[in-house]
């Protein structure tokens, strides 16, 4: 995971809701905002989720036996 730091998926939801309010411009109401912040938080919860395991089974292989 070279080069990758957690700390980057604190911006990812701030990020993609700044990039769908530009896009959907006026379409972007608040029912739309909390919609996609579930969807985004969602997907950041499997990210880190999966993101641990691979550490872990990373970890793992690395354990002397």
């Amino acid at each position: 995971f070279g080069g990758f730091k957690p700390e980057y998926w604190d911006v990812f939801t701030e990020a993609m809701l700044y990039v769908w309010e530009k896009e959907l411009g006026d379409l972007f109401d608040d029912n739309c905002r909390n919609a996609w912040t579930k969807v985004f938080e969602f997907i950041m919860e499997q990210l880190k989720v999966g993101y641990s395991q691979a550490i872990d089974e990373e970890a793992g292989k690395h354990m002397i036996k």
